[in-house]
């Protein structure tokens, strides 16, 4: 792991320059007075942000939630007054930047990281950025899993993949949170163990990558906001990174075994990248690499961990200042579309026929050293289903759950309080025999019909502020549909007519 070492000297010297940097006041965090050795409880990351609220009149702690352990999920508010408005500066874009980490308790450096990061915004050497931007940091968005030292929560849910359902309450704080502020940019920070003991390290191998980049990329993002982020922000961010002397790459999936295909980031909106990117934003992920146990200056390498962190945020945040007008008239135009507006249902990942395969470093366990492995290449996109948003959709069963996941997102809907007959667009999902699976997008036949409403049936305009992820929620063949989750999934039965129905 040469490669490691050589970037040692330029992850100490990063650390200590934000730490260095401005007030001689600034507060430490736990793992910095540790000397590297502990890490920042949930308490300590809420102490450290207070802190920096009374050392600077630009910083604003708020409790945005707390977890379903009780705990505290904290953000701070980064900004100053903004200048008074001339003629010579009307036009200079303000962006709002979402930064969020350690969704996952066991990927603690992005949110050490992110503690950083918000003291030099706050006191440091990253002040300038305020002249142009907004930052709102929310470093520790599971404290269950931060300090039981796990990746879920205390409910045992997966809340990275949780934004669909929104069934937790964190993952709701940070959805209530993007639809309060409705940030520009996003950055969900993350890293990945190269060692998977129970997948591809049975196989005898390691992944072997420090830094990747990946864009929200569901099809029905504003296809503006997609092609910036993924034709320049994204190509540009990964040069920069290299640039500073560490490897990038855009994302790949998870690689668990060597005989897998290989794809970039997940399609669907449970993931928080992708759900920011419906709502307008620039969103994005990056996840460094977690090193496995072994011998290193510091618990889990944590020191350099945290600095390949934080020199792979100031990298995307110099490629975001360098976008700023950009940015702010694609997400302007991308939220003031008229809706509804055609989308499609599935997206998948299918083999890419221009390149079928692709050669990958991994390194052997055993041994350390590098190796090239071939996969075939799935990162080709395929989508079906298009459909146009119907005026309405109505709900004729399990309202109750229906309506609390729609609460969740904002979504408005009525209850029909008076029994009357109306033409819908009726679905019956296709009988195969074969039980539905969890997770696997229903095939349906669609037929017009009567239908009669009841008192208590639940009606859901279709033309309302986020009322475009609405088929994308409802409809059983899209790929983020409620009912490829359970308990919604339980209540598909084949040959039977659905209980969702859209009103033309």
């Amino acid at each position: 792991m040469s490669s490691r070492l050589r970037f040692a000297g330029l992850a100490f010297a990063l650390l200590f320059s934000i730490a260095a940097a401005g007030d001689p006041l600034a507060p430490e965090s736990a793992l910095e007075r540790s000397g590297y050795m502990r890490l920042t409880t949930s308490v300590e990351v809420s102490k450290f942000l207070e802190q920096l609220a009374l050392l600077s009149h630009f910083v604003r702690k708020e409790q945005i939630g707390r977890s379903a352990g009780g705990r505290s999920i904290d953000a701070v508010w980064i900004s100053k007054p903004s200048p008074v408005r001339t003629t010579k500066n009307t036009s200079l874009p303000r962006l709002t930047i979402l930064l969020v980490g350690t969704q996952h308790g066991t990927e603690p450096s992005g949110g050490e990281a992110l503690l950083l990061v918000a003291r030099s915004v706050a006191l440091g050497g990253m002040k300038l950025l305020l002249d142009g931007a907004d930052f709102i940091i929310v470093p520790n968005a599971n404290p269950d899993g931060r300090d039981l030292h796990r990746r879920v929560n205390a409910n045992n849910v997966n809340l990275s993949t949780d934004f669909v359902l929104l069934s937790q309450p964190e993952s709701r704080a940070i959805n209530d949170l993007l639809l309060r502020v409705r940030p520009e940019v996003v950055l969900d920070v993350h890293e990945s163990a190269i060692l998977k003991k129970k997948t591809l390290g049975r196989e005898g191998y390691l992944t072997d990558f420090n830094a990747q980049f990946e864009i929200g990329n569901n099809t029905n993002i504003a296809p503006e906001i997609r092609r910036l982020s993924l034709n320049r922000m994204l190509p540009e961010i990964v040069r920069e990174v290299r640039r500073r002397g560490l490897p990038a790459q855009r994302y790949i999936g998870e690689i668990t075994s060597i005989r897998q295909p290989i794809t970039n980031g997940g399609l669907s909106l449970k993931n928080l990248r992708n759900k920011a990117g419906m709502l307008g934003a620039f969103s994005f992920l990056v996840e460094n690499r977690l090193d496995p146990p072994g011998n290193y200056p510091t618990h889990r390498n944590i020191r350099e961990r945290v600095a390949e962190q934080i020199l792979s945020i100031e990298s995307f945040l110099k490629v975001v200042r360098a976008h700023a007008q950009e940015i702010m008239g694609i997400t302007r135009t991308a939220r003031m579309t008229p809706l509804p507006r055609s989308v499609y249902l599935s997206t998948a990942y299918e083999r890419n026929k221009t390149q079928p395969r692709i050669s990958l470093q991994l390194r052997r366990r055993d041994t350390g050293v590098a190796e090239k492995r071939w996969f075939d290449d799935h990162r080709a996109i395929a989508t079906a289903h298009k459909l146009n948003p119907p005026q309405a959709y109505v709900v004729t069963a399990h309202e109750q759950p229906v309506a609390a996941v729609l609460t969740r997102h904002h979504l408005r809907y009525e209850k029909i309080t008076n029994r009357r007959k109306l033409a819908v667009h009726a679905q019956k999902i296709k009988a195969d025999g074969n039980p539905l699976k969890p997770g696997e997008p229903a095939a349906i036949h669609a037929y017009p019909a009567e239908l009669f409403l009841e008192p208590g049936d639940l009606w859901i305009e279709a033309r309302q502020p986020e009322g475009l992820i609405l088929p994308l929620l409802l409809d059983p063949r899209s790929t983020s549909s409620i009912f490829a989750y359970p308990p919604f999934n339980a209540a598909l039965t084949r040959g039977r007519e659905f209980f969702v129905y859209r009103v033309p």
